[in-house]
């Protein structure tokens, strides 16, 4: 079923081999371009248990299997129920499949596509202090280690990307939605810590997302029900917003939400 597995393993640290873009050429040459076109798709499951004969789970498989989608985007779970629904994906993937999680800031508080303010936790992994907390330290090598924990950990349970950090600056006290997830509210102390837990999940091997662009601290609007919209000037953004994603991409981050 399966194709040929990659030359190497996943480091975003890193820029592709050549061994490793032969391998991506030669794949992507077997697909047709409906195949292409489900690559593109990454589906958002729950990441509990479910047996064989759920139809939730039946419904997944089957994507995975017959339509050849690209990845799957795990939500709440305990680790070992995540590790073995991902072993189970990608034992039936012709492609290997990218697995993504919404981490913040630990795999131990594994969230939805919603942001869950009671922080429901996520079995046995380890459960750190919220951003804002590390924020506060103003120690930039702690949140260099719960990144470091956070790709780890990630990592052990098949996930690959992690949708973390948030890189916004708390600004708005009328927010809904970033609050605590936020490093704090000075965009230098923001930059550092982004930085810092950026380098800490990519030195675990998982893959950091910095979110969510182009800055969403100073709104008062919950993204997920509706659209956020910043009126500022350029050199507001550039001052405050921007700040941290410059840092995250200094810091080598290897993808930007």
């Amino acid at each position: 079923m399966a194709l040929a597995t990659p030359p190497e393993p996943l480091d975003p640290r890193v820029p592709l081999s050549a061994a490793g873009t032969r391998w991506v050429d030669s794949v992507l040459a077997t697909l047709t371009p409906r195949q292409r076109a489900a690559q593109l798709v990454h589906v958002w499951i729950v990441g509990d248990y479910e047996s064989d004969t759920d139809s939730a789970f039946a419904a997944t498989s089957r994507w995975v299997r017959d339509e050849g989608i690209g990845g799957v985007i795990m939500s709440v779970g305990s680790p070992i129920e995540v590790a073995a629904k991902v072993n189970a994906f990608q034992a039936i993937a012709r492609v290997p499949l990218l697995v993504s999680a919404d981490i913040e800031p630990s795999l131990g508080r594994l969230e939805g596509g919603v942001y869950v303010p009671s922080m429901i936790r996520g079995g046995s992994a380890t459960v750190l202090p919220t951003a804002m907390a590390m924020g506060a330290t103003g120690d930039t090598a702690l949140a260099y280690a719960a990144g470091l924990i956070t790709g780890r950990e990630s990592r052990a349970a098949g996930i690959h990307v992690t949708y973390a950090p948030v890189a916004d600056v708390n600004v708005n006290p009328a927010n809904p939605v970033i609050n605590v997830r936020s490093f704090g509210e000075s965009p230098a102390t923001v930059a550092a810590m982004t930085a810092a837990f950026t380098r800490g999940v990519q030195d675990g091997g998982a893959i950091a997302t910095a979110k969510h662009f182009p800055g969403h601290g100073d709104t008062d609007t919950d993204s997920h029900n509706a659209l956020p919209v910043l009126r500022l000037t350029r050199a507001r953004l550039d001052s405050v917003e921007l700040r941290p994603f410059r840092a995250a991409i200094g810091a080598g981050v290897a993808s930007v939400m």
